[in-house]
């Protein structure tokens, strides 16, 4: 029978029939394709090559079949309902809305990830959907597994978190923790904290830059050894000093000690420079502070015996270390001067003085000194009066000083024996110009003239009023 009439009659309404088509089995050749229709088995189209198969509907080339593969040409599409699609013997349940998968081609964009985002993977053969904040969450937890190293990188690093410490913890036993950097091309640790000493700070490079938020000044804390219960602190100055200055420790053999306001302490062979006592101000001496040098404001300094008991007088000595002292040896001297008198040479030198010069040699019997008054005309001051160690007031000079002047008189002068003489001047009285040596001495009812040259003895001639 021909194929057209075998289709005519198993066809109704468009529709081929498998109950017509019972038992009847065809085969028909159509250029080397196979066309088999059998109610009872499958039905195929077979090519007697591998050439490509098309399938036309309403004349287009919609589909074909090449080396067991179906292919959908442009245009044409497959649409399988939910649940209907198999692969292998495994259904896919998923709608179709919930198949959506990115073309490998696809450009990749920077489009922010947020926690909310949902993340594909495989969960143990099975695929599932996890959100973002759980993967971040399990990567952070990661960065906490044990590390031996971290890959160098080529770029800043930055350790940052929004809440909370972080924590750099060497566990093992007395390891340290050490940063190391490069200086000068050559690897250098820059800072040691010792895990076996309780965590001793170790620098390298020897200078710390204290400094601050603003707020207070930069201070440093030095804890005792029981539970940190006292500190000494090291406060730098305020802004409102200006100051710039350097703090030096002693560098001399021994313990030294920084002092403190706040209780005694002893000060030994160190060197002040420039030490400033306020007005009203005093250096203590003594065990008990009993004796005070105190600035006396806009005019000098007071020396003041603080006891109130009797018989306690200031006392200022002024002593030499000299161990053997010869005539003429000055044992101390007080100067007064003017150094800083704008015009200079004779002003400035030392005016007056007042100095202790011994008389001759000291010994464990002898101790003959004299006090000397010095002063200056246009010159450094010398001696011009001296009181010998028998207490006898003398010019230093014969023949050279007065004893008051024309103006300035002595009103009484009260005196055992006169004595007068010329005799070491260069010329004689102004009346026969002769020289002379006399002692005038008193008697109970008469005055005694001695000529010391001649030995001869006078009465003055008293006429009674």
């Amino acid at each position: 029978m021909a194929l057209s009439k075998i289709l005519e009659n198993s066809i109704t309404d468009g529709v081929i029939s498998a109950a017509k088509l019972k038992d009847f089995a065809a085969a028909v050749d159509l250029n080397g394709v196979e066309l088999i229709l059998d109610a009872d088995q499958d039905t195929s189209i077979t090519a007697d090559t591998d050439d490509q198969i098309d399938i036309k509907i309403s004349g287009a080339d919609d589909f074909r079949f090449t080396a067991n593969t179906f292919t959908a040409l442009s245009g044409s599409g497959i649409v399988v309902p939910d649940g209907g699609l198999t692969l292998g013997s495994t259904a896919i349940s998923a709608t179709a809305a919930e198949i959506n998968f990115i073309d490998g081609g696809a450009t990749v964009g920077t489009t922010a990830v947020a926690d909310g985002d949902g993340i594909i993977h495989n969960d143990g053969g099975t695929m599932k959907v996890t959100s973002a904040a759980t993967f971040k969450t399990y990567f952070q937890q990661g960065l906490s597994t044990a590390y031996d190293d971290l890959t160098t990188g080529d770029a800043a690093v930055n350790i940052a978190t929004s809440a909370g410490n972080i924590t750099i913890d060497a566990q093992g036993n007395d390891t340290d923790i050490i940063f190391k950097g490069t200086d000068g091309g050559a690897d250098t640790t820059y800072m040691t904290i010792d895990g076996s000493a309780g965590g001793d700070l170790f620098l390298t490079g020897g200078l710390i830059d204290l400094k601050n938020d603003g707020s207070a000044v930069s201070q440093i804390k030095f804890y005792c050894e029981s539970s940190n219960a006292h500190a000494q602190t090291l406060i730098g100055a305020p802004h409102s000093e200006s100051a710039t200055n350097t703090l030096t420790l002693p560098s001399t053999g021994g313990n030294s000690y920084l002092l403190t306001a706040a209780s005694t302490a002893t000060l030994t062979n160190k060197t002040l420079t420039t030490p400033r006592i306020v007005d009203d101000g005093y250096i203590q001496f003594g065990t008990d502070n009993e004796v005070r040098l105190i600035s006396n404001p806009d005019k000098g300094l007071i020396i003041k015996h603080t006891a109130t008991a009797d018989d306690k007088p200031s006392i200022l000595t002024l002593q030499t270390g000299e161990t053997d002292i010869a005539a003429n040896d000055v044992l101390g001297k007080i100067e007064f001067q003017a150094p800083d008198e704008g015009t200079g040479t004779d002003a400035i030198l030392v005016s007056a003085a007042i100095q202790a010069k011994s008389e001759g040699d000291f010994s464990a019997s002898a101790n003959a000194t004299s006090l000397e008054f010095m002063t200056g005309a246009s010159e450094a001051a010398t001696a011009k009066v001296r009181i010998t160690s028998a207490g006898h007031l003398v010019p230093t000079a014969d023949d050279s000083y007065d004893l008051g002047t024309g103006s300035l008189q002595w009103r009484n002068i009260y005196t055992g024996d006169l004595h007068l003489s010329n005799m070491t001047k260069d010329i004689g009285n102004i009346v026969d110009g002769s020289k002379g040596d006399w002692t005038i001495q008193e008697g109970s009812e008469d005055l005694f003239i001695v000529n010391n040259n001649s030995g001869k003895k006078y009465k003055f001639n008293l006429t009674e009023v």
